[in-house]
């Protein structure tokens, strides 16, 4: 009997290292560098991959020594199409200023990120107005939850503070996803649509998100939240100051024909050409009564 508790308390043992990954995931610089390389050579991950599947950081990392940093799925060829579990561990000293099309921690993802937090000394620069960028990603067309940024982001085209664009995989039916995510950060966009949390969001779903950072747009739309929505933006707040040239709203910048907005709220000063207390400019003059929601919402000149 003795024996035979002392192999059950073994077994026990082994199959809780094979849930925690044993020795599998993210611990160093080293580890980060050849899982990116892996991913943007269209080369298997598995090797970082617990018993479920999942990628996992084990503890917070900073990246300030590696050598020509790259985004995790530099291209729409070789995205992200894992799970990468950030364990609310925090990643440090990233600085990528690039002319790519895709600049952020992860390029292009068509996976899930989930519980990842970015350092305010990370900073992300894209120079071509023909890029995408945001803080954890550029292109998200999979879920992005709980995650948290207070990176510098600045771009000449569509820019976010925590995603670049979201939008929907022609090839899938999964509509993609960002939920219970916060920046922190100050976001500078060039281009037009500028967001405090995602650039543009194209039948897609921003839930439960919040921006603290402020948010400066030098083209058009530019919101506290979204910078151009086409999506459902719902249960999100701003509450940070928003500047923009023309078409600036405290939660969105534009809301399309497409686009649906509901329980979104702002609690930040709002300055441009054209402003509106939540939209900058409302396509659907349907979904946003402005005379009801007054009440609620504030403006304020910077």
């Amino acid at each position: 009997m003795k024996r035979l508790l002392t192999l059950l308390f073994v077994a026990t043992l082994w199959v809780g290292c094979l849930s925690q990954g044993d020795g599998t995931g993210i611990r160093n610089s080293q580890d980060w560098a050849a899982f990116a390389e892996a991913v943007n050579r269209g080369e298997s991950t598995a090797q970082w991959e617990d018993a479920s599947g999942v990628i996992r950081l084990h503890k917070n990392l900073n990246l300030n020594r590696l050598e020509s940093p790259v985004a995790v799925g530099d291209s729409a060829e070789n995205s992200f199409r894992g799970t990468f579990d950030g364990g609310n561990y925090t990643i440090s000293g990233l600085r990528i200023q690039s002319d790519g099309a895709f600049v952020g921690l992860f390029g292009v993802n068509q996976g899930t990120i989930r519980r990842l937090k970015v350092a305010d000394n990370c900073r992300f620069e894209a120079t071509n107005e023909q890029s995408l960028v945001g803080a954890v990603c550029a292109d998200n067309y999979g879920r992005v939850e709980h995650c948290e940024s207070s990176a510098e982001v600045q771009g000449a085209g569509c820019t976010g503070g925590v995603v670049g664009s979201v939008q929907p995989d022609p090839a899938s039916t999964v509509v993609p996803l960002i939920a219970r995510c916060k920046n922190r950060g100050t976001v500078r966009g060039a281009g037009d649509r500028t967001g405090g949390l995602v650039g543009h969001a194209l039948r897609a779903k921003v839930v439960d998100c919040e921006n603290h950072g402020a948010v400066i747009g030098t083209g058009s739309y530019t919101g506290g939240v979204v910078g151009f929505n086409s999506g459902t933006v719902r249960g999100c707040r701003n509450r940070a100051p928003i500047r923009g040239r023309s078409y600036a709203g405290g939660v969105a910048g534009a809301n399309s024909r497409e686009g649906y907005l509901a329980e979104i709220a702002n609690e930040g000063p709002v300055q441009a050409e054209t402003i509106g207390e939540i939209v900058g400019e409302d396509f659907t003059r349907q979904v946003v009564d402005e005379d009801v929601l007054r009440k609620h919402y504030h403006q304020e000149a910077l």
